[in-house]
């Protein structure tokens, strides 16, 4: 006889459930072994194991995240539940304290600084902007606030502990004079020299804060800085005094020098940079001193003034006024002088001379010289050109202006008849 038995095999029940974590931002959630679980009902068969590993999907950002048991294997005789853990990530708090500092009044602030005095910087969290203070200059104590200092993750939370920066009073009267320089020149081309205030510092290098600066024309405060080896010591203001540039001097080597004939060179810009050299200066009477014999003399756009005795060309020489590239003319007020024996070659091309005085706008005395004047425009209260002495006077596309007599000649001297047809002579 054959009985039958009814047999229900139930599968084995396991419960399991994930470790929990709690962790600050940027420390590490695990040890090198992962994610763990437990199991708090039920048990293994031997020989039975369990593969997978918990996995928590989460971006690492601040908050309450799950970790999944989901991808853990059992072999399929066990009714498994699963309880996931969670990792908790907390704010990471970073508490810094804002130096103390100080500087002398009407000096540039000290950087600010700071100690991270709570907390430390994990991840990628790092510090941005700066702080900043309360405004003003006078002596005295300004707070130090936060200003835009922050860091760069909303993970991090960030306590700011103020400072204070002192103003101190000048207490030695540090005096330094600066040369001047002429427009378009920087600052660094403007020599300081130490007055007074300096003996009880070491021997160091006086200089400007910012050399490279391109100062307007007039008188302007600028900083410099005392240092020794390399450590700034001193800090102040003086004036610098900038003057219009004028006129450039470009002297040429004696092996190019020749007479001029009849027709002086064109000159342009490109030739400021020929010959031994330029040099700018702000009057014309500088350059008249300097420049050598045969060397020109370049004038920029603008007005010069002549002191009371005029203007003295005495050595060979071109002056030439930059009009090309300048609407603004380059306009003489008073009277030039051309005089000495050693004068062979003068030319003077596209100016505008106006002469108030007096005097002759152009007196010649010069017995071996050729004198050139072509292109200008000529102006003068009582005679515009007094010829005493000269080899040659070339007068070419120039317009003559003069209330009394344009021309005073020895009465010998015969003038040319095609003056009249390349120039233009008026008498008001």
């Amino acid at each position: 006889m054959t009985v039958q038995i009814q047999v229900t095999v139930h599968r084995l029940r396991l419960k399991i459930v994930g470790t929990s974590y709690e962790v600050i931002w940027g420390d590490p959630f695990t040890d090198e072994n992962g994610f763990q679980y437990e199991i708090i009902e039920g048990a293994l068969l031997p020989g039975d194991q369990i593969t997978g590993k918990p996995v928590c999907n989460t971006t690492g950002d601040v908050g309450i995240h799950a970790i999944m048991l989901a991808y853990l294997n059992f072999p399929t005789y066990y009714d498994v539940e699963l309880i996931p853990g969670t990792l908790t990530i907390y704010h990471r708090y970073i508490t810094v304290q804002a130096h103390n500092l100080d500087k002398l009044q009407r000096y540039s602030d000290p950087i600010f600084t700071f100690d991270i005095i709570s907390g430390s910087l994990a991840g990628n969290a790092a510090f941005r902007g700066l702080i900043s203070r309360e405004f003003g200059e006078t002596p005295g104590v300004y707070a130090m606030n936060q200003g835009t200092l922050m860091l760069n993750t909303t993970n991090c939370i960030l306590h700011f502990i103020p400072g204070t920066l002192t103003i101190r009073p000048h207490s030695l009267p540090y005096v330094v004079q600066a040369s001047n320089i002429n427009f378009g020149e920087p600052l660094s081309c403007s020599t300081l020299v130490k007055e007074s205030g300096f003996d009880h510092l070491a021997d160091g290098v006086l200089t400007w804060l910012h050399p490279e600066t391109i100062v307007p024309i007039g008188r302007w405060p600028h900083e410099w800085q005392y240092t020794v080896d390399g450590e700034v010591m001193v800090q102040g203001w003086c004036n610098v005094v900038v003057s219009p540039t004028r006129a450039a001097v470009m002297n040429k080597p004696p092996e190019t020098m020749t007479r001029s004939g009849l027709e002086p060179v064109d000159r342009n810009t490109e030739g400021l940079f020929l010959g031994w050299g330029v040099d700018i200066f702000s009057s014309l009477e500088e350059a008249l001193e300097a420049v050598a014999t045969g060397g020109e003399i370049f004038l920029y756009p603008g007005k010069y003034f002549s002191p009371e005795q005029g203007w003295l060309i005495d050595r060979d020489l071109t002056m030439f006024g930059m009009t090309d590239d300048f609407s603004e003319p380059v306009s003489l007020h008073g009277h030039i002088a051309i005089a000495g024996e050693q004068v062979f070659d003068v030319a003077i091309k596209s100016i505008s001379l106006q002469s108030p005085s007096l005097e002759a706008g152009i007196k010649i005395d010069a017995p071996n010289a050729d004198v050139y004047i072509v292109d200008s425009h000529l102006q003068s209260e009582s005679t515009m050109l007094q010829i005493d002495d000269c080899q040659q006077l070339l007068l070419r596309n120039n317009t003559c202006v003069a209330k009394e007599s344009w021309l005073i000649t020895p009465e010998d001297w015969q003038w040319p008849v095609d003056w009249l047809q390349e120039n233009d002579f008026w008498r008001e």
